[in-house]
């Protein structure tokens, strides 16, 4: 898991380790061996320790994940294997066949398909997984035993449309409660027929972007804004996708739709002499035997690099595997390895002050789309501006487009509000902060909680000391970098497209996280934060230490302006308080 994960990545209070695969040897009992693993996708970031050749624990993960994992390979094996070197692939070492050992160590189990896990003798749970709309193979997993029902969300994007479909699934539906207001009356009338219904006990929260307060665009919106910006340009422009991690699909799927050929019926029938040019037509041409080629569908394609061909022709999703080629020649669209760019699209070293950019090696003009985290607000501005300077004949080189892969706090908040659990876990922390991201989170969900009648006591074992609250009495946020900009920042393509980009897009910087965190904390609290924004004196020259913080008991958090109920109501259809199911 990212950094500041609680409770050392357990689905507490099961024995249950997700997306963290290092040495639990310095735990307590029986946390020092994990019953089982769980694996939410494969991102870098939550699979930690699983390439070391000593692991050797069973993992449950969704059938793509595992295809991801076996063809995992870093930059650096795959520069070695593009080069027609050897190279090693990362977790080669988690399925062996052949020979006198054999194993493999990844349970795939497919999507809405309940399974049963035996963690000890005497006790079994059943754990459920579903999609998280994230990445190829990201889910998140619904636990249920003895102890009660944890679901841990992954990395997940809760979309309107997918709270639609949670609420619509057979196996959560149990989980998702009336409204505060029929459950007060129900325990009125029958305390006994109440206990009936299902709660979650817990859910671990997706975090990555619980401090950005803002509403962002769907990802068919983003999509859709991006494709009416690139049908601006002259048909001869490229363009180069930088899809720099897993996540990013949507946008070479939008593409691929949109710029699609017409289909055509039509046979072509090859002399003899002539037989050679049918092998070396591209691979959406369907060859038949005695010479022939029946051009059935010619899909627009996008050129890929060798590694991500192969990953998305083995994984589930149809459309993915008919729209990726790797003959660069084909197409105007390219989505290969950023470092290592092919001809078409990579462009010299230059200074993008010039008005007029240089062409790539193939004499081509390129622009280079950029995910950027934007506001809907900014992306609506955004879109308008490049249409005026198009307009006005200036040259364009690259493209932004928000397509969010974490929900930001007013999406979590619907999620929350759906189920309604007993208490809200993060995943995800930011170290430095010293737990106040986890203090502010009581504020934040309090709205879409269980109500306190249900609340049936803290399930969490107190052996691992951690809690909800900030864990030093004492914390100076002074020697935060407020720069630290959002990851999608630092992987721009293109000399100076962070530059260019500070005009539009919402960075995710600290000072920018800081100030909606501020907003959920209390006074003593909300005085660290301010010195660490530069509104207050350091509290080093006032008092020669640190700043004390406020415990549980101090006063209660004031709700900040900018997140209130109506601002919510008003920003999105189907927030924490107006959530139609």
């Amino acid at each position: 898991m990212p950094p500041g994960t609680p409770y050392a990545s357990f689905a507490l209070p099961y024995p249950i380790r997700v997306d963290c695969f290092t040495c639990t040897a310095h735990l307590p009992a029986p946390y020092n061996t994990p019953a089982l693993y769980l694996l939410t996708h494969s991102h870098t970031d939550h699979i930690l320790g699983l390439s070391s050749k000593s692991f050797a624990a069973r993992v449950v993960c969704s059938p793509d994940t595992k295809e991801m994992l076996l063809r995992h390979e870093i930059q650096l094996e795959r520069a070695k294997k593009d080069a027609g070197e050897v190279a090693t692939r990362t977790f080669a070492h988690l399925k062996v066949e052949g020979g006198v050992l054999k194993r493999d160590l990844l349970r795939a189990v497919p999507l809405n398909t309940p399974t049963e896990f035996e963690l000890s003798s005497t006790e079994t749970v059943t754990i459920t997984l579903i999609d998280a709309n994230h990445c190829p193979g990201a889910v998140m997993f619904l636990i249920e035993g003895p102890r009660g029902t944890v679901l841990h969300t992954g990395d997940v994007r809760a979309e309107h449309w997918l709270l639609k479909s949670l609420a619509r699934n057979p196996f959560l539906q149990p989980y998702i409660p009336d409204t505060e207001e029929d459950l007060r009356v129900l325990i009125a009338r029958n305390s006994q027929t109440a206990s009936l219904t299902k709660t979650l006990n817990v859910i671990y929260l997706d975090t990555a972007c619980m401090l950005r307060g803002i509403v962002v665009p769907t990802k068919e919106n983003a999509v859709k804004g991006l494709i009416e910006l690139i049908a601006l340009f002259d048909k001869d422009t490229y363009f180069f996708i930088n899809s720099w991690t897993w996540g990013y699909e949507d946008i070479l799927k939008g593409i691929a739709r949109a710029f699609q050929c017409q289909v055509l019926p039509l046979r072509i029938y090859a002399l003899a002499c002539c037989s050679c040019l049918i092998y070396h037509l591209p691979s959406h041409f369907y060859k038949h035997k005695h010479g022939s080629v029946l051009l059935t569908c010619l899909l627009f394609q996008i050129h890929v690099d060798r590694y991500k061909h192969a990953v998305y022709t083995h994984i589930s999703d149809p459309f993915l595997r008919t729209l990726v080629t790797r003959d660069e020649a084909t197409t105007r669209f390219h989505a290969c390895e950023r470092s290592e760019r092919c001809n078409f699209v990579n462009v010299p070293d230059f200074d993008f002050k010039n008005d007029i950019a240089p062409r790539s090696i193939k004499g081509k003009k390129v622009v280079y789309v950029n995910p950027a985290p934007m506001g809907c607000a900014q992306w609506e501005g955004y879109r308008m501006d490049v249409r005026r300077r198009l307009a006005m004949g200036k040259d364009v080189d690259r493209l932004r487009v928000p397509l969010e892969r974490h929900s930001p706090l007013p999406e979590l908040l619907n999620l929350v509000s759906l189920f309604r659990p007993l208490r809200v876990v993060p995943n995800t922390l930011v170290p430095a902060l010293g737990g106040l991201d986890w203090t502010a989170m009581n504020a934040m969900f309090k709205e879409c909680m269980a109500p306190p009648i249900y609340d049936l006591g803290d399930p969490i074992p107190k052996e691992l000391n951690m809690s909800g609250t900030v864990h030093s009495s004492v914390l100076d946020l002074t020697d935060l970098d407020l720069a630290d900009t959002d990851p999608a920042m630092k992987n721009l393509v293109g000399d100076s497209a962070e530059l260019e980009a500070q005009k539009w897009v919402d960075d995710g910087s600290m000072r920018r996280r800081l100030e909606v965190l501020r907003g959920w904390l209390g006074p003593k609290e909300k005085g660290v934060v301010d010195r660490a924004l530069g509104r207050l004196p350091n509290s080093r020259s006032e008092h020669g230490g640190s700043s004390p913080l406020s415990s549980r008991n101090n006063s209660a958090p004031e709700t900040p302006k900018r997140m209130n109920k109506t601002y919510m109501q008003d920003c999105a259809p189907a927030l924490c308080w107006g959530l139609q199911r």
